[in-house]
């Protein structure tokens, strides 16, 4: 009996190198390297950068990792709320920031977006009173009791922490990849005291203050040699004498609380609001594209449909249900 040659995309897959079980993308994350990275796309009248922009930026992660599945997670509705309760500068440094961006654009394009990942076959996050790196923290910890692997898709370094011999961190900036193999060399710090060390340097971008005088290779050489808790009742001199000042420990004991990732617990109910689809909707992402004018994508669909063709996200979180 002749057989039916394989076509190139049966092939692709067939053959791909042995990836992540599951891809956990810090969707605001991607989402603004586009904003501020691509120019803007448009299509009869639609802004369409985000769309664009993300859908080239996963296509290209799967090419270059082979994930089995993808989840793409968002901050849900009031998820900053926890933490300001607990610190009210919390991100307050973002408010007013980059005012000449049309947010309001920007927030109908990720509902686009949000409709659209589904038929690339990759699931979608979106819990409320949850950030993104609470529900990737939450499903990371659920696929590894699974004994499965997973890859945190972020530039963030407070997901540094959820780092073990499961789960990777990829950069789409500059596809780097932080494991425990490089971590020490990566960070300064070894992984067990990563979290002392980002508590005593604070976190910019979310406007956490850190312990005033104490910087990156401050902490990092203080925890060379002790830990943080032994270190804050124990007479300093120097540049770390810093840590004796007054308000130090609340400081850190605050810092705590808005950066530890190990400990979330979120609601079953909510978690199974996760959108997980089966496989890609290949007819169904050829119309999209048409409507929204990404002809370059169309140009030689075949192959571009391929890797997200690859994807079974819905079967790699069932069997970790299972």
């Amino acid at each position: 009996m002749q057989r039916t040659p394989r076509t190139k995309e049966e092939r692709t897959i067939k053959y791909r190198p042995q990836g992540p079980n599951m891809a956990l993308v810090d969707g605001l994350n991607a989402i603004f390297k586009v904003i501020f990275t691509l120019g803007t796309f448009s299509y009869k009248g639609q802004n369409t950068t985000i769309q664009y922009g993300i859908t080239n930026i996963l296509r290209t992660y799967i090419e270059n990792r082979w994930p089995r599945g993808i989840i793409f997670v968002l901050d849900g509705k009031g998820s900053k709320k926890k933490r300001q309760e607990i610190y009210p500068e919390y991100k307050k440094n973002r408010e007013g920031k980059n005012k000449d961006i049309d947010w309001d654009a920007i927030f109908e394009q990720i509902r686009e977006l949000k409709n659209m990942l589904p038929y690339y076959g990759i699931g979608v996050a979106d819990i409320e009173g949850y950030e993104a790196d609470d529900v990737i923290a939450y499903l990371a910890n659920y696929f590894n009791s699974m004994g499965k692997t997973v890859e945190v898709v972020s530039s963030d370094k407070d997901l540094y922490q959820l780092i073990n011999s499961y789960n990777t961190v990829y950069s789409i900036s500059n596809k780097s990849v932080v494991t425990l193999d490089n971590f020490l060399e990566t960070t300064g710090v070894t992984m067990d005291r990563y979290l002392d060390y980002r508590c005593m340097v604070g976190d910019k971008s979310d406007n956490i203050v850190g312990i005033a005088g104490i910087g990156e290779k401050t902490a990092a050489s203080l925890l060379e040699y002790s830990t943080l808790d032994e270190a804050l009742h124990t007479p300093q001199r120097g540049r770390l004498a810093a840590l004796n000042q007054d308000g130090a420990e609340d400081i850190i004991l605050r810092n705590r609380k808005l950066m530890d990732l190990s400990n979330v617990a979120i609601d079953k109910s909510l978690i199974d609001s996760i959108i997980l689809p089966e496989r890609a909707d290949k007819s169904k992402v050829k119309e999209m594209f048409a409507d929204l004018g990404f002809f370059s994508f169309l140009d030689k669909y075949d192959e571009f449909i391929t890797p997200f063709a690859s994807l079974h996200t819905r079967g790699e979180y069932s069997e970790s249900r299972s």
